[in-house]
């Protein structure tokens, strides 16, 4: 099972370090192939390995509201969970808090950890961690967690900001 897991999050950082082309300034995934990453920016490599092993451990938990645990999640305990239990920083448990901690930023200077939210009706905001790329991981109401594409016609017409915490990964 170990095995799987690893190869899961292998395969996630190759395909998040492929061939396309940034739609904004690079960021590490970006900026360097896997094994110049270990020698470049370990602290980052250590941020990105711990980020794909819990994705692939949350992988497809389902979607319930209200919900903190692997039988069912909904956005922002999912993104609450990830900061506490990978980085030891104690995020607000609501979408709505989340969206008021730490400094807004561009869409174009997104870096992987930022917060990502989205517009999802009048009355209700929806969370997730961007990873680069322009992609983020989160927990849908569909798919429940997963990682989605920023570009989605779905996504992209819902953006609404991007958060960046006091989360450090720069080493």
């Amino acid at each position: 099972m170990k095995f799987v897991r690893y190869s899961v999050c292998c395969a996630l950082v190759i395909a998040l370090t492929g061939c396309s082309v940034p739609k904004r300034p690079a960021t590490v995934v970006e900026s360097y192939a896997i094994g110049e990453v270990e020698a470049v920016a370990p602290k980052k490599q250590g941020f990105f390995s711990k980020l794909f092993a819990h994705y692939a451990d949350w992988q497809g938990t389902p979607y319930k509201y209200g919900g903190t645990t692997k039988q069912g999640v909904d956005c922002s305990a999912f993104v609450a969970l990830t900061y506490a239990e990978l980085f030891d920083v104690h995020l607000p448990r609501t979408t709505k808090a989340q969206a008021k901690i730490g400094d807004e930023i561009n869409r174009w200077e997104m870096e992987p950890g930022d917060l990502v939210l989205f517009k999802t009706t009048p009355r209700q905001r929806h969370v997730g961690i961007y990873i680069g790329e322009d992609q983020f991981m989160h927990a849908s109401s569909r798919k429940g967690v997963t990682i989605s594409k920023m570009d989605n016609p779905y996504w992209s017409k819902r953006f609404w900001k991007a958060v960046r915490t006091q989360l450090d990964v720069s080493g």
